[in-house]
């Protein structure tokens, strides 16, 4: 009866011991399941407080970007590559200048510029008249964030067709180099006297014409003031006669001699020494004498011995007959 008993307790002791066990089990699970619960909250809060944080560093980004600026530096390039690569001497040109075209050409060298455009936040393009008096432009961006009022989305098919007519005029000039001079293009040539020699040398090769420059020596002294040394004194080729694709033009300009020339040889008026000196920066003093040997208003006698340097500043004196 005793070992019944006793038997009954320890078998009541296990179940207790086994119902502790459980029990304990399942609390350690409830925590485990807690803390995993309360570890993804905090993840997806962190994933919030990242990703408000991104969309904030894009925010400032974006208002960090100076577009105002970014048109004047993209307009100021456009137009210095106008001036340096089309000739506008004698009619206006309008012309659309892109971007890419820009950077191809290290026109525009800004890292800044150079990141925002490879990202492919903006898109820009220009527009260029251009004519003798002065050059202007217009820029304008498409952006993430922004856009010039104006913007062509075709803009690029503008650019497209501007490149597939360029390469198709390359391709026509050099089969017509194959062609008889009949079938050459023809150019009408016109007075360029008067007109600085560097302008029309560019405008004349511009339609494939050689264009030779040569010195010459100045023979109408009355207008000798108003000439420079890239002034155009003479041509080859009278205006109206016309040229054909690839042939000759010889444009002179002046020999400029900085030397005292006689001015006692009967060709030099008063008038004329006082527009040399004056264009040679000289102080000029006129002597009038009674000469029998020379008519009234002949000039016979100057200070600087002829051939000799002109110094800009210094004192000529010429005595006249009176």
């Amino acid at each position: 009866m005793k070992k019944l008993i006793k038997s009954k307790k320890i078998r009541i002791i296990i179940l207790i011991l086994i119902i502790l066990i459980l029990i304990g089990c399942l609390i350690i699970l409830i925590k485990d399941n807690k803390n995993s619960s309360e570890n993804n909250l905090h993840q997806d809060n962190d994933k919030e407080e990242l990703k408000g944080e991104i969309n904030n560093d894009e925010q400032e980004l974006n208002e960090t970007i100076d577009y105002k600026n970014l048109e004047k530096v993209i307009t100021e390039s456009s137009i210095m590559y106008v001036n340096e690569n089309y000739s506008f001497a004698e009619k206006e040109i309008i012309k659309e200048i892109d971007l890419s075209l820009l950077l191809k050409n290290n026109y525009i060298k800004d890292k800044n510029i150079l990141e925002l455009y490879s990202d492919g936040i903006c898109d820009a393009y220009s527009i260029v008249e251009a004519n003798v008096l002065e050059t202007t432009g217009k820029t304008f961006l498409k952006c993430k964030n922004y856009i010039t009022d104006g913007y062509n989305d075709n803009h690029l098919n503008n650019e497209a067709n501007e490149e597939t007519n360029n390469e198709q005029s390359v391709n026509d000039d050099v089969n017509n180099s194959y062609n008889s001079s009949e079938n050459s293009k023809q150019y009408a040539v016109e007075n360029y006297v008067g007109k600085n020699y560097l302008v029309v040398k560019k405008h004349l090769e511009d339609v494939n014409l050689k264009v030779i420059v040569e010195t010459k020596d100045i023979s109408d002294m009355e207008n000798f003031e108003n000439i420079s040394e890239e002034t155009i004194i003479g041509q080859s080729v009278d205006a109206g006669k016309i040229l054909l694709e690839g042939e000759s033009i010889t444009l002179y300009i002046p020999r400029v001699v900085a030397s005292y020339p006689n001015f006692c040889d009967g060709s030099y008026t008063v008038d004329k020494v006082q527009k040399f000196a004056d264009n040679h920066n000289l102080i000029l003093t006129i002597q009038y004498e009674d000469n029998s040997n020379y008519e009234e208003g002949r000039i016979f006698y100057q200070s600087k011995v002829i051939g000799t340097d002109i110094v800009e500043g210094t004192r000529l004196i010429i005595k006249v007959a009176k």
